[in-house]
């Protein structure tokens, strides 16, 4: 997913996409705001939340950098596919 993009002739900006949900919950504590989270992220029958909840905590355990790799893996194809494009 890209930071921006066009999506239905509407600009899409996700400012936040780099941030962890650790940061972005100090965040909201910090500022005084409520975190909600969406009980669904915790059904592991969808894939997406079956890979976070459950493959990437092993990635992460045997390869510590594994998500600040991944991002910047992620960031880095983005960068070249904006290039081609």
């Amino acid at each position: 997913m890209a930071e921006v993009s066009e999506f239905a002739g509407t600009r899409l900006i996700r400012p936040l996409l780099a941030r962890t949900r650790g940061e972005l919950e100090q965040w909201a504590l910090a500022h005084g705001l409520r975190w909600i989270e969406d009980e669904s992220n915790q059904d592991d029958s969808y894939d997406r939340n079956f890979l976070r909840l459950r493959v990437v905590p092993l990635l992460q355990q045997r390869w510590p950098h594994f998500a600040e790799a991944t991002a910047r893996s992620a960031a880095l194809c983005a960068e070249q596919e904006s290039l081609l494009g």
